[in-house]
This record gives structure tokens, C-alpha cells and sequence, in this order.
């Protein structure tokens, strides 16, 4: 097998996945790479605070390159001026072209030798929501309409055309995962500590996975838990559909 080192728009899909919570597991799948090479690609290219494509990518040039030279003065003078506007080494890292461990080694030797550097550093907690952005989390890609469902499944004549929903627990800690057959009422039921696509995805094909051969559709409302419904549909070898939005009925 050839072995291809991931592009630059990989790498931009994998820290987009890996933000909305999906394992590195399902990241591959996505990818159609192997496991190891996507857990080989986080732990060798990601920052101090979590994996980013821009700095991924410069990392991997850097570490691929047969002559690296050495920083020029220009480029430390540029990122000093930044650290006097307050931005963090890691955004740093993402406009020039040096790496986070040499900002940072920059920064203490700057120290030792009585500078003040370090003052702009900023130890506050990052995570600030994007008011005004765009929600990207757990959208329903690829959605078939429940219109476009074959006819016979109205008329509850066979057995495997399901309908799935969650059940939220008190305060939204947990959830169940309740899956019915349309023609015999059968009711499957599993608890899930959480509500996220993931884990449901996961109980899904967990309690379907003994009866898969006899399964025909899932039919589901518009929830975002249900945003892996591609992964769970191939591993079940089902035709997903989704209700109406506000029609869940």
C-alpha cells in the first residue's frame, strides 16, 4: 500500500471534526485513512491547546523539508511586534512562519536574560463563544426527505422500517435512545450518559447490529444527535430518512 502524506484540506477537516467532538475513529472513516495515521497526525502536529490545520500544516512542511534554515532576525522582529499587540504564541504560529516550541523557547531565553516578554503572555481561559457566527456543529448533512420514502412503508406491511428518537433526561444530562418498528410496535431502548451525535450513533448500531440483515429504513425528526446518521446507516446497510422540520409527527 502507497503511503500518501494527508493534504492540506485534510488537515483543515480534521480540526473541524475533532472541534465538533468526533472521534478519531470516526475521523478516519471520513477521511478513508487509517486510524493510526490520523492519531499519528494530532499527536506530531498539534499545538499547545489543541490540534489546528494552519499550524498542522506548517509543522509538517517544516519537518519535511531536508535543509531547514535557520530564523531569520526580520522574522523574530515581527514576532515580537505581535506579542506587544497581546496575541498568543499559538496565533503567532498561524501568521509566521515559525514554529509554537520555538516562540515559546524564544520567549524563556528572552527571560533569562532579564527581558519582558512573558508579560504579554496571556494564561486566561480561551474557550469564548462566537457570538453572531454561523452554527456549524452537528448539522444534518446529506438529509433524505421523508417524501421521498418508498410507499410501502405507510402501509406498515413489513418488518424493519424503524423510527428513532431521544428521549432528554432531567436537565439534560443524559438521554435514551428509543427505536420502534413500524409494522409490529417492537420497542428498543438504551440509555446514553449524553445526548451527543456520537454516543448515539453508537447505541444505534449497538442495538441493531444483531438484526441488521432484516433491516429495511430509520426514519428520524431533525435533532442534531442524529447528525451521524450516515456513518450508522452504512454500518447498517439502512436508507435514512428525516421528518419534516417541526413535523416530527
Amino acid at each position: 500500500m502507497n503511503y500518501t502524506h494527508l493534504t492540506q484540506e485534510e488537515r483543515y477537516q480534521i480540526s473541524t471534526l475533532l472541534r465538533e467532538g468526533f472521534s478519531k475513529r470516526y475521523i478516519a472513516w471520513r477521511l478513508n485513512r487509517s486510524p493510526s495515521t490520523i492519531s499519528r497526525e494530532i499527536a506530531r502536529n498539534r499545538a499547545r491547546n489543541g490540534y489546528f490545520a494552519k499550524h498542522a500544516n506548517k509543522l509538517a512542511r517544516r519537518r519535511h523539508c531536508p535543509n531547514p534554515k535557520r530564523i531569520p532576525y526580520d522574522t523574530w522582529v515581527q514576532v515580537m511586534a505581535y506579542l506587544d499587540l497581546q496575541w498568543s504564541p499559538e496565533q503567532i504560529a498561524s501568521h509566521v512562519s515559525v514554529s509554537l516550541h520555538s516562540i515559546y523557547r524564544f520567549i524563556q531565553q528572552d527571560k533569562s536574560r532579564g527581558g519582558v516578554l512573558f508579560h504579554n503572555l496571556r494564561f486566561r481561559n480561551q474557550r469564548k463563544r462566537k457570538y453572531g457566527s454561523i452554527e456549524t456543529r452537528g448539522q444534518l448533512t446529506n438529509r433524505k426527505s421523508i417524501h421521498d420514502r418508498p410507499a410501502e412503508i405507510e402501509q406498515r406491511s413489513r418488518f424493519g422500517d424503524l423510527e428513532i428518537d431521544t428521549i432528554v433526561g432531567k436537565n439534560h444530562q443524559q438521554s435514551l435512545v428509543s427505536i420502534v418498528d413500524r409494522k409490529t410496535g417492537y420497542l428498543w431502548l438504551k440509555k446514553c450518559s449524553t445526548r451527543k451525535a456520537e454516543e448515539v450513533c453508537q447505541a444505534t448500531i449497538r442495538l441493531l447490529e444483531p438484526i441488521k440483515a432484516h433491516l429495511k429504513t430509520i426514519t428520524a425528526d431533525n435533532g442534531k444527535e442524529f447528525s451521524l446518521h450516515e456513518y450508522a446507516a452504512q454500518e447498517l446497510d439502512v436508507d435514512w430518512y428525516f421528518a419534516d422540520p417541526y413535523s416530527a409527527w
